[in-house]
């Protein structure tokens, strides 16, 4: 039987996300941040089309690793200002009813802690088998833990328009927009490594650091067939963050999204936007329409609560 999808959506309350520098596509209304009007008609959109819930992402201070201060951070606009994450729920919940909300580790620590208490997390890594190895150790984790089930959901970025063409076309266009120094920006501070001081077409290695564990270890060490230089590490967190970018018809998207829960054991989707809101709209009214496994009623995992 064909696994249900689930679908959240994967924000901040900031101006960006995880597409660095799309903040200035024409289409972008990711400015309007600040106004609780942007974030009661997202509600609305991710209802109508529904989603599961809303994930909305925090951070501590500014990015200052990369070439040691946060002047590239503040310069490009990458995830500051940053306003706190908990102040919206309230005003979206007033305009949904079934929509979840989610502040969001897949650290060592991190894994353990919602092994034991989560009822739905998520992961990001850039290809299918390193989520398939962390959902792996989450679900053995949880199991040892005498839990029977936990939803994990898979960060991914679709773009998807009525013909493969006109998708790839779209992809192109949000690409001219991509700021590659706040894409090692935001890297350089998810590992703790400072990728500015690395020659672009040098080798990312490991390294200890006080930083996200796992955000270093999906580009060194995760894949022993993939070794990724700091050049095309900017080219893939540029859009999408550290999970892929996924293109193409509604069909495509349909078969590839089902592909990836059978390779992975994933329960879902935790969908960033590359230009706001224009990726959720695109989404909910041409990947819905093709897709015959998109959940047609409401669950009832979380409704309301914060978790």
């Amino acid at each position: 039987m064909t696994k249900e999808i689930r679908f959240n959506a994967f924000a901040m309350n900031c101006v960006g996300h995880m597409a660095p520098g799309l903040w200035r596509h024409p289409r972008d209304r990711s400015e309007r941040y600040v106004d609780l009007n942007y974030w009661t008609d997202l509600a609305r959109l991710l209802e109508r089309g529904k989603f599961d819930g809303l994930f909305l992402a925090d951070v501590l201070g500014p990015y200052d690793v990369y070439r040691g201060s946060a002047d590239a951070a503040i310069h490009s606009g990458i995830q500051m200002p940053v306003n706190d994450p908990l102040l919206l729920v309230s005003g979206m919940a007033t305009v949904t009813e079934h929509l979840g909300f989610g502040v969001t580790g897949a650290s060592r620590r991190g894994k353990d802690f919602a092994a034991k208490h989560a009822e739905c997390l998520f992961v990001s890594a850039p290809s299918a088998g390193l989520v398939r190895n962390y959902v792996r150790e989450l679900r053995q984790r949880a199991a040892e833990l005498g839990r029977k089930e936990i939803l994990i959901f898979v960060m991914f970025t679709i773009i998807v328009a009525p013909t493969e063409s006109a998708a790839l076309a779209k992809l192109q266009e949000y690409r001219s927009y991509i700021d590659y120094q706040g894409a090692l920006t935001l890297m350089s501070g998810w590992t703790g490594v400072d990728l500015g001081k690395i020659d672009l077409d040098e080798e990312l290695r490991p390294a200890n650091t006080n930083a996200n564990q796992s955000a270093l270890e999906s580009f060194t060490t995760g894949d022993p067939n993939r070794r990724w230089k700091i050049r095309e590490i900017a080219e893939f967190v540029g859009l999408g963050g550290r999970s892929p970018v996924v293109v193409g018809s509604p069909a495509q998207l349909a078969d590839l999204l089902q592909q990836w829960m059978e390779e992975t054991d994933v329960d879902g989707f935790n969908l960033a936007y590359a230009v706001m809101p224009e990726t959720y709209e695109d989404i909910i009214s041409l990947l819905s329409a093709g897709n015959a496994s998109w959940k047609n009623s409401f669950g009832s995992l979380i409704g309301h609560r914060c978790f």
